[in-house]
């Protein structure tokens, strides 16, 4: 939670018109981020109340600032929830190597998984009035195999495993201040963890760093740049393609390990 977060020795101003943030995730083990500056200095907070660390689940997120008063909590400047529907759709199968005069016994536990994520976004500024809205559709396929290996007369077992997935369907919509935002983003492939998005409101851009990814926010002239920044940040992490992809297939992966597990 962003009230258990130190206060900084020198409290930045809130943000206003446009401006530049870079938002981390506050440790290995939290599920809160942190917004920093361009020099790299404490800025604001988004607490993640529920969401999840991809937003799979529907919950709250808050970008408030450091500003603590009598409260634990600093002033709020956007809020946003998160409404999550997921459906899966899973098939089974087993496949055995009975082949005599192969020493090595092959066994192969495969999970088919039909998935559709549908989330919808509702972003409020301080005052608490809905602003803005981030609809987002993404369906998809997803095939994990587990292959056991070995086993019998006392050798080890062996196992290796395979992941595939196809997206089906990708949507994303913005509507800010009662109006269609027309939004961009690239590149084509889905599969790809480093994305932008573009708008009139903001430009985001998600990087990879193998566990320590951060998004680059900057927000545009004739926005409130907290909505800006709330909005842009709950695209770019909870509406991600390649992140919902990577989430199903560790779904997917898990229910053929589990039946790769000798029964009892």
């Amino acid at each position: 939670m962003g009230c258990c977060e130190s206060v900084p020795e020198v409290v930045l101003p809130d943000p206003s018109g446009p401006s530049v943030f870079v938002v981390k995730k506050k440790g290995a083990f939290s599920s809160d981020f942190k917004v920093l500056n361009e020099e790299g200095e404490n800025w604001l907070l988004i607490d993640n109340d529920g969401c999840g660390e991809k937003g799979v689940v529907s919950g709250k997120l808050v970008l408030e600032n450091y500003n603590r008063h009598d409260s634990k909590h600093g002033d709020k400047l956007a809020t946003a929830a998160v409404i999550v529907e997921t459906k899966l759709k899973a098939k089974h199968e087993i496949e055995e190597d009975s082949d005599p005069d192969d020493s090595d016994e092959e066994t192969e536990f495969e999970c088919k998984l039909k998935w559709k994520v549908v989330r919808r976004i509702v972003i409020m500024d301080r005052a608490g009035a809905e602003v803005a809205t981030v609809s987002s559709t993404i369906k998809g396929k997803t095939k994990a195999e587990v292959t056991v290996t070995g086993g019998e007369d006392g050798q080890p077992e062996r196992q290796t495993n395979e992941v595939e997935s196809k997206f089906k369907k990708v949507e994303t919509s913005l509507m800010a201040y009662g109006a269609e935002v027309q939004l961009g983003t690239a590149p084509d492939d889905f599969k790809k963890a480093d994305r932008t998005w573009d708008c009139a409101l903001f430009h985001a851009s998600y990087d990879d760093r193998q566990g320590k990814d951060h998004t680059t926010i900057k927000t545009k002239d004739g926005s409130d740049p907290g909505v800006g920044l709330l909005t842009a940040f709950a695209l770019a992490n909870f509406c991600h393609p390649f992140l919902t992809m990577e989430h199903m297939e560790r779904q997917a992966l898990q229910r053929a390990k589990s039946r790769a597990q000798p029964q009892n």
